[in-house]
């Protein structure tokens, strides 16, 4: 138990004993100035709001007018947590909308952990220390993780996971479709991070620091927020989805394992030093025709860009598709190893600085004839000497390469780039020359599955990058006259042979395998059809003893049939007595919580 619980039983009593008996005599001193914290309706108020026990959980909570908060706990709990969708108060239910403040931390009994899907708000580093971890299974859809609005950027989130050292692997459920931010900030054991749903957001700084992660699904990713991925230094060559519109603030800041990187036509907003110290990069292809560099309104000169891939020290190679048209200011600003620029399109303006302080370039390369580079240097706004200053290839020599940067015109590199088929978790690579036809292999077969598809989608034609396609399943619905397929049903942790309470709620789970589509768990009581169907019943109010019993059913064909269970009620003189004790004291919180841990 922790030590705080019998401080705050102890408080109750008091709390309770001036409600019931001091109401009269803290009403002469109506006429002072009393603090709040004496004031008898503030004495209500926070004794409406003590912390309880949920018996069947022994977890500690919290109530307020939106749910349940749980706050700690009676006794460690071990192996997997399952934070409950409810807890219950006597007779009164609450559902678990929060987990507050270091409510778990240095529990080091904890190995796995789910978070169920009305939690919707988490305090400072709630799990902070649970050493052993190794699992988590998120499932809240919408959650806010504490931030100190003191702080700034990522340190600002006092995450729920930090120091939880063995923690590998994060399970998002299937209804998660934005990942909260801050929710994996600072675990630098993270390995596997699985999207069970299309996931279409991911939050301020949700991955921050998670040095050993290497891979991400962004196949529906819409939108990066700051400090998504920075310093993951494990992670790979993200495969950007094309519904992808903004990337937010260091998004990818200190990320020295990527190598080559495409922006998708979409994005139209890059934050403030969105790739800085990616010191592996060495190639960028852009394929955005439209996007805003961040500029700080405060300078009047290059140094206002905050540009996308500054200190990329590896970076030689920048490539613009056949659909950009424009250069967006300050997007190669900064690259001090720059040596080649693409533009595989007819590039008609370069904005501001785009390619300022990019002093060791030697050849751009150009789609149009002279005319068009003409024309585009015409409307190359400044801060692009390199640029500006370029002469024609043809006039290069030993003597005068050095001395500025050449164009070629008309005269595009053909490059070779690896598309990859991954096929349940198997891969496959093969070499396509930009512009080659891509041809699909045949669709994959898994036994038990049934393939969907691929995404992202297969392009016609390879495009100036590398691809990663992955096969799409679902899992093939059970087939009951398969005879390698057995329904079973069963009821899950009943602890029979033991006394029940007079009147007490009991609340059964029913555990299903290989069941077909169209199944129902039916529910029997002595034997008796109770008319409930699905994977829960509860009966309340028991005075005597019976029986209940799970089948699985389709139509009118028993399929499966689960243990009988016997469930014994005590029913004595005393029992009775404890429940119309309990049932006197419901309304009243506190004294009902004494009330049960007495009887």
């Amino acid at each position: 138990m922790k030590k705080h619980t019998h401080f705050k039983r102890t408080i109750a009593t008091v709390l309770t004993v001036i409600l019931l008996f001091g109401a009269a005599p803290l009403a002469g001193f109506a006429g002072l100035n009393l603090p709040d914290w004496l004031r008898v309706s503030s004495v209500t108020a926070y004794a409406a709001s003590e912390v309880y026990i949920d018996t069947s959980t022994g977890l500690e909570f919290s109530v307020d007018g939106t749910g349940a908060t749980i706050t700690g706990y009676e006794t460690a709990p071990t192996g997997h947590l399952v934070i409950p969708e409810t807890v219950k108060n006597g007779t009164a239910v609450y559902t678990v909308t929060a987990i507050g403040s270091k409510a778990f931390k240095d529990c080091t009994s904890i190995t796995e952990l789910t978070i169920p899907v009305k939690v919707s708000k988490l305090g400072e580093y709630v799990f902070n220390g649970c050493s052993l971890l190794k699992t988590v299974n998120w499932n809240s859809p919408q959650c806010e993780i504490y931030y100190n609005s003191w702080s700034s950027g990522a340190d600002g989130y006092y995450a729920p996971f930090e120091k939880c050292d063995a923690l590998t692997k994060v399970v998002f459920g299937e209804n998660v479709l934005s990942i909260p931010g801050g929710v994996c900030k600072g675990i630098p054991s993270l390995e596997t991070v699985v999207f069970q749903g299309r996931v279409t957001s991911i939050g301020y700084a949700s991955f921050w620091g998670c040095s050993a992660l290497k891979q991400v699904d962004l196949s529906y990713v819409a939108s990066i927020s700051g400090y998504a991925f920075g310093n993951c230094s494990a992670l790979q060559n993200p495969v950007f989805s094309q519904r992808l519109t903004t990337i937010g603030t260091r998004a990818y800041n200190n990320c020295s394992s990527i190598t080559e990187i495409t922006i998708p036509a979409k994005v139209s907003s890059l934050g403030e030093y969105v790739f800085n110290g990616c010191s592996m990069l060495k190639k960028v292809h852009w394929n955005s025709p439209q996007c805003e560099i961040y500029y700080n309104q405060w300078s009047h000169d290059p140094n206002g860009y905050y540009a996308p891939f500054e200190n990329c020290v590896s970076l030689t190679a920048i490539e613009f598709g056949e659909n950009v048209t424009a250069i967006p200011g300050g997007v190669g600003k900064g690259i001090t190893n720059l040596q080649t620029i693409i533009f595989r399109g007819n590039t008609s303006s370069i904005g501001y600085s785009a390619f300022w302080g990019d002093d060791y370039t030697e050849d751009i390369y150009f789609a149009g004839a002279q005319a068009d580079w003409d024309a585009m240097i015409d409307n190359t706004a400044d801060g692009n000497d390199i640029i500006k200053n370029a002469k024609p290839a043809a006039l290069r020599t030993e003597e005068n390469r050095f001395d500025n940067a050449w164009y070629h015109l008309g005269e595009l590199p053909i490059e070779t780039y690896t598309l990859t088929w991954v096929v349940d978790g198997h891969s496959t690579t093969v070499s396509y020359a930009t512009g080659t036809a891509i041809s699909k292999p045949a669709d994959p077969v898994i036994e038990g599955k049934m393939f969907k598809g691929w995404t992202p989608d297969v392009p016609a034609v390879m495009p100036a990058r590398d691809l990663v396609i992955t096969a799409v399943f679902e899992v093939k619905p059970s087939d009951p006259d398969d005879p390698a397929l057995t329904p079973t049903v069963s009821i899950q942790n009943y602890r029979a042979n033991r006394s029940e309470a007079y009147k007490t709620t009991i609340t059964f789970t029913a555990v299903v395998t290989d069941a077909p589509a169209d199944a129902q768990v039916h529910w029997f009581v002595d034997g008796k059809d109770t008319g409930v169907t699905g994977e829960k019943y509860t009966n309340s109010q028991a005075t005597a003893s019976y029986s209940v019993q799970a089948k699985l059913m389709q139509s009118d064909t028993i399929l499966a049939e689960s243990k009988t269970e016997k469930v014994e009620i005590n029913s004595g003189l005393f029992a009775r007595l404890i429940a119309i004790f309990r049932q006197l004291f419901s309304r009243l919180p506190v004294i009902s919580q004494a009330m049960k841990e007495t009887f």
